[in-house]
């Protein structure tokens, strides 16, 4: 049986929602960044630069947290979609060059 290696963050956890929510719950005065508005990579170099610096190593922490990603929110439809590859066994296609 093959393997599937499929990324996480962005396709199957909804990283900039979780992120967004956790730093508001620890945060909640502090000023933030609505998910529409979200334009760099990382999101603590986007803090940083419209806030300061010490608001870009609080998102940095944020995200570094041990246990941050196993409490990020699925994107809609992307377990479902992952429960149908399972059932679906593995698949090939020719390889083109």
């Amino acid at each position: 049986m093959g393997l599937a290696l499929i990324d996480q963050d962005g396709v199957v956890a909804d990283f900039e929602r979780g992120l967004l929510d956790a730093f508001r719950a620890d945060y909640p005065s502090a000023p933030f960044i609505e998910l529409d508005d979200r334009r760099a990579f990382y999101a603590h170099r986007q803090y940083a630069e419209q806030f300061g610096p010490e608001w870009g190593e609080a998102v940095r922490e944020l995200a570094r947290r041990e246990g941050f990603f196993l409490t990020l929110p699925a994107i809609a439809g992307a377990l479902e979609a992952l429960k149908e590859m399972r059932e679906a066994g593995p698949t090939t296609r020719p390889r083109r060059s």
